[in-house]
């Protein structure tokens, strides 16, 4: 550091008699404004497969710059680290930037020190020193020429860091880096200058990088959620027809409106099971954290195929509040049909093969394909529609994230080569495999690549978009087409970027409450009356409330046996832990939710058959006839071809998207 310093002050001096000899009527100021600037250097810290070396490193950075040095005015240093050393190193720049800061500060203030005795001594000057005065300011400017600057003295010592564009592959380290104000806020060069990003990533994968309104990082695109499945119904399509029922509500079937047809089944149908069994998740609700079995006793609500998602934290029971029916929590509602089907003897025998069991609807896991394949030789005789879209979490979205430094120059530029390598498949495509006919040589389908060296290794999906460019041969070259349309169908948990704290008095009542819940959530799940009074198969006299009262007077609704808040008061005055835990749980969800922006899924009409897609299309056509003339959109997220970037996007409100359960 202090190195530094003392190379800045002695420059000062040796154009000491420069500054003495300036006259008060020219310009003082020589620095250029950023946006004229024609070349700059940014750097790019990255984390590098096991067998990549310098040399390889060096090659690719060399064909790096000549297409970013035309394309971008911009030269790239790339700094490649192992995974086990890349943490370390990107702490150590922190340090070293901001020592970097602190020093030219310092520098700067002696500067400006000089710049003013430098000007006080210029009004003391002679007639003839100021002849020389001009002399010596034409040289000055020819030195400042000769160093690249028109005027700012900024000498790079050779312990200098720069950290420009980095790698974060951790979310919570990401949050930490930001409450750190160790990130530049990007927001405006991702919707603004380079909006085109939000056209070539995925809005759902984009909006993990968005803290409190702000984005702070790019994610890399990709197929979210490789292997997750939604849920689809399988209606026999003979009893939908002989009963007169429609499968015609998108974008997820809600349960309520099958009651009256199951009961016809029920007292119609001999030997067929009317609903094959318990369904397995609930609709329009997550539990919280996306983790049942840990937090089985709250959750929020998420509305199937909607653009938004609750704000706010339900518990699984009512409780004993007064809530009318359109309040009624997603969970509870759940339960109590499950208990409701149970015990009218809808459900078929624990286990039930669906391929050897006569039923008239059942929820499967999978895609359409897999559920079919679950009913082998049956499946043509049903009627298909989605239950559940698969669901994604924070680290199905937030794998490999660039981000910019606060302490970068020029954060729009870094944008704007994060941007390149979200939408230029010649940029993706070096970073990514290196070298054509060095590294790797494409292919005769012209889609994916096969590797010639092992001495240059990056991860597929690390950076930028991996859904443009060159494919590894072993992924296929349909599988940029088959990821993009399986991502149409995926819906982010409730709780994506999301991460929870409480005091530590809520904690423990948390803990507490949930290992209650959980002694009793996979009764709830299958409609088991699963409170004390119950056999040991589930069956039981006892109505479902009166199992969720079993629960709230276990959880310290009378008496405040959880032990967890010993200030709690008896009689009407007491407030139940269960309760009281929820404002702890809000409060900080609520202000998370708020600045989520929102993600639709797209609907795949192809999961009905043919016939009802149709009447579909008509009643959809009719519709729009009537609304009159309708401005066609781009589906949020589309893949455009470059240059066909639009700015117009639809708005869906909780008002016009988001369903209630009604309560029977």
């Amino acid at each position: 550091m202090k190195r530094k310093i003392v190379s800045l002050l002695l420059l000062v001096s040796m154009f000491m008699s420069a500054f003495l000899t300036s006259c008060s009527d020219i310009d003082t100021g020589y620095e250029e404004e950023t946006s004229t600037i024609p070349e700059i250097t940014l750097t790019i810290y990255g984390i590098k497969g096991e067998g990549t070396t310098d040399e390889a490193i060096d090659l690719v950075e060399a064909q790096v710059n000549r297409y970013t040095e035309d394309k971008y005015k911009t030269t790239i240093e790339l700094h490649m680290f192992t995974e086990e050393e890349y943490d370390e190193v990107i702490e150590d720049a922190f340090v070293k930037t901001q020592e970097q800061i602190e020093r030219n500060e310092l520098a700067e203030k002696a500067a400006t020190a000089a710049a003013k005795a430098a000007r006080e001594a210029a009004k003391q000057l002679s007639l003839e020193e100021q002849k020389e005065k001009k002399r010596a300011q034409r040289e000055y400017e020819k030195w400042a020429e000769s160093q690249g600057e028109t005027g700012e003295i900024d000498i790079e010592m050779s312990d200098d860091v720069q950290l420009d564009i980095f790698l974060v592959d951790d979310y919570q380290y990401y949050q930490d880096l930001v409450e750190r104000e160790l990130l530049a806020d990007i927001s405006s060069s991702v919707t603004g200058t380079y909006g085109l990003i939000t056209k070539f990533v995925n809005p759902t994968i984009l909006s993990v990088a968005k803290i409190q309104g702000s984005y702070y990082g790019v994610p890399a695109n990709r197929l979210m959620g490789a292997g997750k499945t939604g849920y689809y119904y399988a209606f026999r399509t003979d009893l939908v027809e002989k009963y007169g029922y429609e499968v015609t509500e998108l974008p997820a079937l809600n349960l309520a409106p099958i009651d009256a047809w199951l009961e016809s089944i029920k007292a119609n149908e001999r030997g067929v099971v009317p609903f094959l069994a318990p369904p397995a998740v609930i609709q329009n609700f997550d539990f919280y954290m996306d983790n049942m079995e840990e937090y089985p006793a709250y959750g929020a609500k998420n509305v199937e195929g909607a653009a938004t998602t609750s704000t706010n934290i339900q518990p699984i029971l009512r409780g004993n509040n007064e809530l009318n029916e359109m309040d009624v929590p997603v969970a509870f509602f759940h339960f109590r049909k499950m208990f409701k089907y149970r015990q009218a003897g809808y459900f078929g025998p624990e286990g039930a093969d669906p391929k050897t069991t006569d039923f008239a609807v059942g929820v499967f896991k999978g895609s359409l394909d897999e559920v079919k394949a679950q009913l082998g030789d049956k499946a043509e005789q049903y009627t298909y529609a989605t239950f559940a879209y698969p669901r994604v979490v924070t680290d199905d979205l937030f794998g490999s994230t660039m981000v910019v430094s606060s302490s970068c120059k020029y954060p729009a530029r870094a944008v704007e080569v994060i941007c390149g390598l979200c939408t230029d498949e010649k940029l993706r495509n070096l970073i990514t495999f290196g070298v054509e006919n060095v590294h790797y040589e494409v292919n005769n389908d012209g889609e994916t690549i096969t590797k010639l060296t092992n001495d240059y290794n990056m991860g597929f999906e690390t950076y930028g978009n991996s859904l443009i460019g060159y494919v590894p041969e072993e992924l296929g070259a349909t599988y940029q087409a088959d990821a993009i349309e399986k991502n149409k169908t995926i819906k982010a948990s409730a709780f994506t970027g999301y991460i929870h704290t409480l005091e530590d008095e809520d904690i423990a009542a948390f803990e507490e409450i949930n290992k209650v819940v959980a002694e009793y959530i996979d009764g709830l799940m299958n409609g088991y009356d699963v409170s004390n009074t119950a056999d040991e198969n589930g069956n039981g006299t006892i109505d479902i409330d009166d199992v969720f009262e079993e629960i709230l007077v276990k959880l310290g609704k009378n008496e405040d046996v959880l032990g967890v808040y010993p200030d709690s008061k008896d009689g009407e005055d007491y407030e139940e832990p269960y309760v009281r835990l929820q404002g702890g749980l809000d409060s900080g969800f609520s202000t998370f939710a708020a600045s989520r922006p929102t993600t639709a899924v797209v609907i795949d009409n192809s999961i009905i058959t043919k016939e009802e897609k149709k009447r579909r299309e008509e009643l959809l056509a009719a519709e729009e006839a009537v609304e009159g003339e309708t401005t066609e959109l781009p589906t949020e997220g589309e893949i455009l071809p470059e240059g066909e970037n639009t700015e117009a996007e639809a708005e869906v409100t909780d008002e016009a998207t988001e369903t209630s359960p009604v309560e029977e």
